[in-house]
């Protein structure tokens, strides 16, 4: 600190004597992200979910991922997207919409609870770091609008717990519809050392 207070009086005595009325600087700054599934989990860990045996799920965007992505996983289908690895715009739907993306999917009745078991993979391939990471997951209506509800159930709290070289599921995932209607929400997942 003693420096950096140094430099600033230093500066301004240049500045105050007329030398010069501006300094300007430019520095490159470069960020490296992983964006690669499988080293996601080996760092940290993935987040996968898989809709593939599920007629009323689907997923718009997104990597497909698949068993020989990772070290560590159960057998996952052919529709498996991570949800940490990809920067592109991803949307997970839940029941028939009228054209776009989800026209296929199977309907979902109004005022109804589904329930999605293992819906949602979390992989913590052989860690660097030996980490233990809890994932959780939480959804919000952005605008209020939302005509449905999701909860994410692994004993009460939204969350699951992986250790290193392990992969778990979230046991319970459930859909509380409204009367009617097509809404947003977001889902946002937070992934922290345990």
């Amino acid at each position: 600190m003693v420096g950096l207070g140094t430099a600033i009086v230093g500066g301004g005595a240049a500045l105050g004597s007329g030398a010069f009325s501006t300094v300007t600087a430019e520095r490159s700054v470069e960020v490296n992200v992983i964006n690669n599934a499988g080293e996601i989990a080996e760092e940290f860990v993935d987040v996968v979910v898989d809709p593939t045996s599920i007629g009323s799920v689907g997923v718009d965007g997104g990597t497909v991922v698949s068993d020989t992505t990772y070290d560590q996983t159960p057998s996952l289908g052919s529709d498996a997207v991570s949800l940490v690895a990809d920067a592109a715009d991803l949307t997970i739907g839940f029941g028939q919409s009228d054209g776009g993306d989800f026209d296929s999917l199977d309907p979902i009745p109004a005022n109804a609870t589904v329930a999605y078991e293992d819906l949602f993979v979390i992989i913590n391939d052989n860690s660097q770091t030996n980490d233990t990471f809890t994932v959780t997951f939480d959804f919000d209506d952005e605008d209020g609008t939302a005509n449905y509800d999701l909860s994410f159930d692994d004993d009460g709290n939204n969350e699951v717990t992986v250790t290193e070289g392990t992969s778990e599921t979230m046991g319970l995932t459930e859909l509380t519809t409204g009367d009617a209607g097509n809404s947003n929400g977001l889902l946002t997942i937070t992934i922290e050392n345990a």
